[in-house]
């Protein structure tokens, strides 16, 4: 068996799984690839919500559910299923952008770059699915970039109007990619929030996805962007 990660004892499970009626009392073992119940093994990506109250944890696996009750470890077994069944994906590796710059081109990137690593950071956090998409506030930092190429337009060129809305409109059609990419992230943020008991870590890896298509857009467009930005 992989690491275990924690074993409870005689926990009380009553509901439907894998199509057949479940119910008694069973050993629950949280390891590296999944839940064990008694002989019951259940993939951690099989898992398609876990929602806890003050008395008991349902596991759901879109149409069954299993009711566990019977245990004041069902918290931090809660959270221990939250953390391996909704895991941030790797969104910066083999990025282009992230590689350090030189010169003026340093001090750009960092201010393009930097609210979003340091959102991707908050999201990393053990939390519940739903609290954790609202540390990415997509449809902010959409607006964010917008009025960021107004004000670098306007440092670069502040005494020439018609090479600062030339650069502008240069940015804002490198940009126009990554806020697309947000918006859909952030539609799929409302998604999760609304999302019913039940289909929450569906709609978290729906999230996840175009997370990873944000990240691979701010590479594109950090280099459609960065000529602009540093020369002449």
């Amino acid at each position: 068996m992989p690491d275990v990660l924690i074993t409870v004892p005689d926990v009380t499970v009553m509901g439907r799984w894998a199509g057949r009626d479940v119910r008694g009392v069973a050993r629950l073992i949280l390891h590296a690839d999944g839940i064990e119940l008694d002989n019951a093994e259940i993939a951690w990506r099989s898992l398609s919500d876990a929602t806890l109250t003050r008395e008991q944890l349902v596991l759901y696996r879109t149409p069954d559910a299993l009711v566990l009750h019977g245990s004041t470890e069902l918290p931090r077994v809660w959270a221990m299923i939250v953390e391996h069944a909704c895991p941030v994906p790797e969104v910066t590796r083999g990025l282009r952008s992230l590689r350090p710059q030189a010169g003026p081109a340093a001090e750009w990137q960092t201010r393009f770059l930097g609210p979003l690593l340091a959102a991707r950071r908050r999201v990393e956090e053990p939390d519940a699915p739903e609290r954790r998409v609202t540390q990415l506030n997509a449809a902010e930092m959409a607006d964010r970039l917008q009025l960021s190429i107004q004000q670098w337009a306007a440092q670069r060129h502040p005494d020439s109007p018609p090479r600062r809305r030339a650069l502008e409109a240069h940015l804002e059609e490198g940009a126009e990619g990554l806020i697309a990419r947000l918006a859909e992230l952030d539609s799929a943020a409302e998604a999760l929030l609304g999302a019913a008991d039940g289909s929450r870590f569906l709609a978290w890896r729906g999230w996840t996805h175009r997370l990873r298509r944000v990240f691979l857009e701010a590479d594109r467009a950090w280099h459609a962007m960065a000529p602009h930005l540093t020369s002449g």
